[in-house]
């Protein structure tokens, strides 16, 4: 129907998409450009956010906003809601100058942390946390609820999702995955507010519910090597309504890699 470029003058890479209800399309990803399409000049340290906002026609850039500190700085993933008024991100940062704004936690917890944002309508920035300890922290994903509430998906030295409430911005939940070596890289609400989150772990002791696939693919040195999972939850995030492995085994007795990220949920539940 259309199809175009987005970029300024230097690497610009594009790591997520969302629409409202108006068929506006907003982008985000990270930019080392010194100018960007209607963001005008910007690049505070290695690279930095911009978030996109495209008519539906897909004929006009309405705004770009560029945020980031002196560090690296990269999205995850984007979420807004159906009036386009509130626009959700998450992601990954070494800056320790990343702006914030709102914030539950206000500065940064190690040499990389995850982060969650808001921004208005207009790409105003309304709302800006760090959000991780002393380790290596990212936030990879994140989805809104029927109430505005937004949830994350992740890796805070394992894999972790958590719920930010959207009016008072404070932090409503965080709550680890079982298992060794587990991230989440996708998340998806359905119309319940059931949490459905998808990614990879390796482990042999992975907590399976009513699985299609109750263990790990393959196994490398007595290990085993990455697989994708998938689990759905209850609205509060403290229960496992179904859990699985989902991977294979490589050929010729070698490890397999196999990962999950994204998911989606259709109006019947179907995953």
């Amino acid at each position: 129907i259309y199809s175009s470029y987005l970029g300024g003058n230097s690497t610009d890479s594009a790591k997520d998409v969302a629409v409202d209800a108006n068929g506006n399309i907003y982008v985000t990803g990270y930019t080392y450009s010194t100018s960007f399409p209607g963001g005008g000049s910007g690049n505070a340290g290695y690279n930095d956010i911009f978030v996109t906002k495209i008519n539906a026609a897909g004929t006009a850039v309405l705004y770009t906003t560029l945020i980031g500190g002196s560090g690296s700085d990269e999205p995850g993933g984007i979420a807004v809601n159906s009036s386009g008024s509130k626009i959700w991100l998450t992601g990954s940062t070494t800056s320790n100058n990343l702006p914030t704004l709102n914030a539950f936690q206000a500065s940064s917890g190690g040499s990389g942390d995850a982060f969650v944002m808001q921004f208005n309508s207009s790409g105003a920035l309304a709302f800006s946390s760090y959000y991780g300890g002393s380790f290596s922290d990212a936030g990879e994903d994140i989805a809104l609820d029927s109430t505005g509430n937004a949830h994350i998906a992740g890796s805070i030295w394992g894999g972790f999702f958590a719920k930010i409430n959207g009016q008072t911005y404070q932090n409503e939940y965080e709550r680890m995955v079982s298992g060794q070596d587990a991230t989440g890289y996708g998340i998806a609400l359905d119309s319940q507010n059931n949490i459905y989150i998808t990614g990879k772990i390796r482990s042999d002791s992975w907590p399976t519910v009513n699985p299609v696939q109750s263990i790990c693919g393959s196994f490398d040195s007595w290990t085993c090597s990455d697989d994708a999972f998938m689990v759905k939850l209850p609205p509060t995030g403290d229960d496992l309504l179904f859990s699985t492995y989902l991977g294979g085994s490589a050929a010729n007795g070698g490890s397999g890699t196999d990962i999950g990220r994204a998911i989606a949920v259709d109006t019947s539940g179907n995953i």
